[in-house]
């Protein structure tokens, strides 16, 4: 799921939204192009992953 970045690290970040490993990931924009269309696609099927970010992206 995230480039250049270990499995182990990945399972960390993925359960920690709030870890300041967070700054080591290197984001390009084709990341944020494909995280928002696995959003709507998520919210879609109503998975819970992509439904915390939908609701702390767009309700608040």
């Amino acid at each position: 799921m995230l480039k250049n970045i270990s499995i182990e690290l990945e399972a960390e970040l993925l359960e920690n939204l709030e870890s300041d490993k967070w700054q080591e990931v290197k984001v390009e924009r084709e990341d944020i192009i494909s995280f928002f269309l696995n959003m709507i696609e998520g919210v879609k099927w109503e998975d819970p992953f992509y439904k915390k970010y939908f609701e702390a992206i767009f309700l608040r």
